[in-house]
């Protein structure tokens, strides 16, 4: 083996590295000559096994193979080459004095990628050698970048496909095959249609299309879309599906699917803790929150906020355990009322304890929270005359409502926890004589 590193001076700089392989030394020489003055690393071995040799121990960037030598030929080397994973990828050209069709079909066959015939012209081995590398270069370039997001890809805790113009899967990563069921044969080739449901976006539809017109101008991004996708087993999955076009020497497209109920649990908790559950109000926690943002804003615009707390007086005594429910029903009602009030004047309507509610509306004057105050409490006796025995000794033991209300601009120093606190605190604790009471108040 001949080795010799690139002298200073000479040519260009280059960590390139060139096997020269040849079984007569005059030929090596000319080579070993020519690509050191241009800078190349050079290494030589005068068979095809001293060849295979050193291409397992210093993998060079490109090998220059004579054709015809002693027992393994240059054909049969380059064919060992290429058959091992260290070595395949390195491009070999072929140094050869037989010019005939058949020996240069063979040459690539074999899995060289070039060839120059002898004798050789130096300026021409330059070039081609120059070319050869730096399309190396850019194929291993290409080649560490798919490794890389092949490597993202595969991490990836969203499901992804690859899929061809006409929405068929061509790749999909673990992810996919772990979420939906499938192996990546199974999933392979099918239509992403395939695996949604018939409830399908309409603008999924417009990405797949078998008329190569339609193809051209369809849209380039899609999604997210909520998607119902058939998991192997049956089993109905939410996701989201995002589809965004690519070109890979033909349009493809990238699918992204990610599954939605994580997200959906999500909202279902916090919905939750801020959502009376009997009644599908707000509770006392999302009411004081939304309150003092409320009080905040009107500070800073100086309107008005306007609040009512109601109080539900009830016997419980009077209840047989088979009427509970039916009590339920009633508070639901008077929760219904509520929020059409309250959604009429982009408000918001709370259950703030068992028996009591409050409403708060912001930019209401004074004269109109009053005619609002009588406004509800007309319309909830009218339902507890509805809901409870028509006798009315029987109603009055059964209960009836309070309300305390305030309209007020807020002032600095206070907040609307004071003001909740202000009505709270008019309101009896227990039912007094009147079936309704009606409380104006202020702080």
């Amino acid at each position: 083996m001949i080795h010799q590193s690139a002298s200073e001076g000479h040519g260009h700089a280059s960590n390139d590295s060139i096997l020269i392989v040849d079984d007569a030394p005059p030929n090596i020489g000319l080579l070993y000559a020519a690509l050191q003055q241009a800078g190349y690393q050079i290494y030589a071995a005068t068979s095809g096994a001293q060849a295979l040799l050193i291409a397992h121990e210093v993998r060079p960037n490109l090998i220059l193979l004579d054709v015809v030598m002693p027992g393994m030929d240059g054909f049969e080397t380059c064919r060992r080459l290429k058959n091992e994973a260290a070595t395949e990828q390195i491009p070999i050209i072929f140094i050869t004095a037989a010019n005939s069709t058949e020996d240069i079909a063979k040459g690539f066959a074999a899995g060289a990628v070039d060839y120059l015939s002898k004798p050789l012209r130096v300026d021409e081995l330059l070039i081609r050698v120059k070319m050869h590398l730096q399309k190396q270069h850019f194929l291993l370039v290409q080649q560490e970048q798919t490794e890389k997001l092949k490597l993202i890809v595969d991490n990836m805790s969203e499901a992804v496909v690859l899929l061809d113009a006409k929405g068929q899967i061509t790749f999909s990563n673990p992810a996919c095959h772990a979420g939906l069921g499938y192996t990546g044969d199974e999933v392979l080739g099918k239509s992403i249609t395939s695996l949604l449901s018939e409830r399908q976006p309409a603008s999924c539809l417009k990405f797949f299309s078998t008329d190569s017109d339609l193809n051209i101008s369809s849209p380039t991004h899609c999604g997210p879309s909520e998607v119902c996708v058939q998991h192997s087993s049956g089993k109905a999955l939410n996701m989201d599906l995002t589809l965004a076009s690519v070109f890979l020497q033909e349009r493809h497209y990238v699918g992204l699917l990610r599954d939605r109920q994580p997200e959906l649990q999500h909202h279902a908790s916090l919905l939750a803790a801020d959502c009376d559950p009997l009644t599908n109000l707000a509770n006392l926690r999302r009411f004081e929150v939304t309150l003092e943002q409320c009080w905040q804003y009107c500070l800073s615009t100086v309107m008005p906020v306007s609040l009512l707390q109601i109080r539900i007086h009830q016997r419980e005594d009077c209840y047989h355990h088979a009427e509970r429910h039916a009590g339920d029903q009633i508070l639901q009602e008077i929760a219904r009322i509520l929020l059409v009030q309250a959604n009429r004047r982009n408000g918001l309507a709370a259950r703030i304890a068992e028996h009591e509610f409050a409403l708060l509306v912001p930019d209401l004057s004074k004269e109109a929270t009053a005619f609002l105050t009588h406004t509800l409490r007309d319309e909830l006796m009218l339902l507890l005359k509805q809901k409870i025995p028509a006798s009315s000794t029987e109603r009055e033991k059964a209960g009836g409502i309070s309300i305390a209300y305030a309209s007020q601009v807020p002032h600095a120093g206070q907040n609307g926890k004071q003001l909740l606190d202000v009505l709270s605190n008019a309101l009896p604790t227990r039912q007094c004589d009147e079936v309704s009471r009606i409380i104006a108040t202020e702080m």
